[in-house]
């Protein structure tokens, strides 16, 4: 990895990230004060290569940086934020020397669907729920609490050749299509989220905008559970049925 170049070693290393989530997700993380996973550390043989690689090229990027007065594509911009989610630059001067990735040009024709979210969430009693907002470069169109609501484009799905999906990182949802998988590079993103704290929903664009009101309640209901209001009168009502 020495004589790779920065946007190279950021190639390789979201590559590793996308491909062997369980390199990273599964052990914790030490940036993000995460405990390290001694317990569910990696014990099979064959995974002993693939970790030294990743400890290397972690170790050389966090390291790293581009040439002076390099610009940086806006796709390895991107790769540079999502890791740098997980793992530390050298400095600050990156983010300082780079024109940042901007945001409001990848809401674009998603917002109305946010709003729509939030609408739904409202709706079951999640007053609070807020959005869209940003996890690094990653778009969360809906948040209550810690649960998330990403929209997908149905281009982020694939159709599974058998019942066994290749990565299960999150239970189903209602309206999800059934038979397909996200692509790696979206599942790690939903992976990178979760290690932040957030309880991940994705949700199909298309899939969402089929759903009836009630099928939209109904999918943000599950998803992140009681609203407050509610919870709070459902356990009144059970303390006060206890004393009677």
């Amino acid at each position: 990895v020495d004589a790779f170049s920065f946007q190279q070693l950021t190639s390789v290393l979201f590559s590793q990230l996308c491909l062997y989530p369980d390199l990273w997700a599964l052990q914790g993380d030490v940036a993000l004060g995460q405990a390290g996973g001694s317990e569910e550390a990696l014990t099979n043989p064959s995974w002993t290569t693939l970790q030294v690689g990743w400890q290397v090229a972690c170790a050389a990027w966090s390291g790293s940086s581009p040439l002076e007065g390099e610009q940086l594509d806006p796709r390895t911009r991107f790769q540079v934020e999502a890791l740098s989610l997980l793992l530390p630059l050298r400095s600050d001067e990156l983010r300082g020397d780079q024109e940042p990735l901007l945001q409001s040009s990848r809401v674009g024709s998603s917002r109305p669907v946010a709003l729509e979210l939030l609408e739904a969430l409202a709706s079951v009693g999640w007053h609070a729920a807020k959005g869209p907002l940003w996890e690094g470069p990653f778009e969360i169109h809906a948040a209550a609490g810690s649960q998330a609501f990403c929209l997908m484009p149905e281009e982020a799905y694939f159709r599974q050749p058998s019942s066994q999906a290749a990565f299960r990182l999150i239970e189903e949802v209602p309206g999800q299509p059934e038979g397909l998988e996200l692509c790696l590079e979206r599942a790690a993103e939903l992976r990178l989220l979760q290690c932040r704290g957030w309880q991940v929903t994705p949700v199909p664009f298309q899939t969402w905008r089929r759903l009836s009101p009630e099928g939209r309640r109904s999918l943000v209901l599950e998803a992140a559970g009681r609203p407050p209001v509610e919870a709070a009168r459902q356990e009144a009502a059970a303390l006060e049925e206890g004393r009677l």
